[in-house]
């Protein structure tokens, strides 16, 4: 049975704050991921480059709990855009591999 896994080493850090940023990893195709953030948050992913791209607090964005784990699929979109709902905190974005 195969069984995804992180890929050691490959991990990006990411400052999780009022103002939303994009998680500095491009999503490839066929790859999924595990996102996790220390404070709850709102996540949107998408093409960075589209106008307007960004999480925001409500509509067209996810909520997580702090500590919260997801599963993302770089087939939806190459960026990780990532904003607060209440502190700071830092998220973690991970490439996974089967096996």
């Amino acid at each position: 049975m195969a069984v995804l896994t992180p890929i050691v080493g490959k991990s990006v850090k990411s400052a999780v704050k009022a103002t939303a940023a994009t998680v500095k990893l491009a999503m490839a195709r066929g790859t999924k991921y595990r996102f996790c953030s220390s404070v709850p948050c709102w996540i949107a992913q998408g093409d960075s480059s589209a106008k307007g791209f960004k999480a925001t607090t409500g509509d067209g964005s996810m909520y997580l709990g702090a500590d919260e784990v997801v599963q993302i699929d770089g087939d939806d979109g190459p960026a990780l855009s990532v904003v607060r709902h209440a502190g700071d905190g830092d998220c973690t974005l991970t490439p996974l591999r089967w096996h």
